[in-house]
């Protein structure tokens, strides 16, 4: 058994840093110790943020497909267009809501990095009672043609996806 406690484990910003090219495949460093020691049990727990009561992405042990599963993560529909009609073209389980798809598709050679759409569904467990407030993170991102893409709420945008909470005082 393998306890990983760090707040950055499982963060992409964390490993992007300050890196001006989209990642091919990037590796978590949770992930990294998971692929390195595949017969262990890994404990992962994300530990404290940086700052008091900033904002955090929703640590990957809350997100469960299904009511009662001990999988990580939650079911993404991945959609070859921006109004998620059809068939989804990718089906599969992200084990956590953090992404940097500035430029760059969910699944290369599946999906449209210009206009795709994802539909995430299953449950978020509480780390205690309280109030929480879950947002949506998104940058704005410049397409290949040079426009400028601004994020609205409430329509899908390609950029920085991150699930995030605070919870209330």
């Amino acid at each position: 058994m393998i306890a990983h406690i760090e707040p950055n484990a499982a963060s992409l910003a964390a490993i992007e840093g300050n890196y001006n090219a989209i990642p091919h495949d990037p590796v978590l460093p949770v992930d990294g110790v998971a692929a390195k020691f595949p017969l262990a049990k890994i404990l992962y727990a994300q530990g404290s943020p940086y700052a008091e009561n900033a904002a955090i992405i929703v640590p990957r042990t809350q997100l469960h497909a299904a009511a009662g599963s001990s999988s990580e993560g939650l079911k993404a529909e991945y959609f070859d267009n921006a109004n998620f009609t059809g068939t989804p073209a990718v089906t599969r389980i992200d084990k956590q809501i953090d992404f940097d798809w500035n430029g760059a598709s969910p699944a290369p050679g599946k999906i449209n990095y210009g206009a795709f759409s994802v539909r995430w569904t299953g449950t978020i467990q509480a780390p205690a009672a309280g109030d929480y407030q879950i947002t949506r993170i998104m940058s704005y991102c410049q397409s290949c043609t040079g426009r400028h893409i601004s994020p609205i709420p409430s329509r899908p945008r390609k950029g920085l996806s991150r699930l995030s909470r605070q919870q209330n005082s």
